[in-house]
């Protein structure tokens, strides 16, 4: 069974990856900070990591196919982002794992739900 880390399941677009992956019968890793996760997400393996914590993200994604990058820090945060993206490619490159990654979605505006 193919294994997949969704980073950022607690935002709404890594819920809605995590929820699409787990019933699609992929082997899902729902990661967030606090390790903790909804419980729509039942049927995933949850695992604290934090996308600023190189060794932490790598442990966090060991083992796995499929590394989805949901993480986006507010807009105002966006300076984490490339620190961030660096991490994920390190826990890519250490798991030799594929890399997922969305487009920005702020260009569809606040009243996006």
């Amino acid at each position: 069974m193919t294994k997949i880390a969704i980073l950022g399941t607690n935002g709404r677009l890594g819920r809605v990856v995590a929820k699409a992956f787990i019933d699609a019968g992929y082997d899902v890793r729902a990661i967030t900070r606090s390790g903790k996760i909804t419980a729509e997400l039942i049927g995933s393996a949850a695992v604290a990591g934090d996308g600023l914590d190189r060794e932490a993200l790598i442990r966090a994604t060991e083992g796995v196919d499929i590394i989805f990058n949901g993480l986006n820090p507010i807009y105002t945060d966006w300076g984490k982002c490339l620190p961030m993206a660096e991490n994920v490619m390190a826990a890519c490159r250490a798991n030799h794992a594929l890399h997922l990654a969305p487009g920005s979605v702020y260009n569809y505006g606040s009243p996006m739900p």
